[in-house]
């Protein structure tokens, strides 16, 4: 007798972006959703990894249940959103449960979509890094 997980049992960890705030530049989200074992550590080891240095925006500290990012410039949101979302789906991927079953057909279209999502955020982050050294114009 196999035992299956059902979607109920285990809710991915997801943004809340309705309920987003922003005060004196910094921004407040909360998440929803599940948060195995081990899930804040991993955000913030993939953050570190898509994360590049001259981004709009300050630190970032993820809490059980909530994000906060500091010094948020206008302007920045699509990119730390993207960034924010990718490091998310990132994370809940590498923690996905393994119930002893096959790959299903829609866990390897996430898990794709995930790679598509981690490489367009690593692709933007060394764009920044080149396009810093560029000499302004005098």
């Amino acid at each position: 007798m196999t035992r299956k997980r059902s979607a109920q049992q285990v809710r991915a960890r997801e943004i809340d972006w309705a309920s987003a705030e922003v005060r004196d530049g910094s921004l407040t989200v909360e998440l929803t959703g599940d948060a195995p074992k081990g899930w804040v550590k991993d955000f913030d080891g993939v953050l570190a990894l898509l994360q590049s240095g001259n981004q709009g925006w300050g630190g970032v500290t993820i809490r059980k249940n909530r994000i906060e990012v500091a010094d948020v410039l206008e302007g920045s949101a699509e990119e730390l959103r993207h960034l924010l979302e990718s490091v998310v789906l990132q994370v809940n991927s590498d923690l996905e449960p393994d119930a002893g079953e096959d790959i299903s057909a829609r866990q390897g279209e996430d898990a794709a979509e995930s790679d598509r999502a981690t490489r367009v955020a690593v692709d933007r982050g060394m764009a920044a890094t080149f396009r810093s050294f560029a000499q302004p114009d005098t």
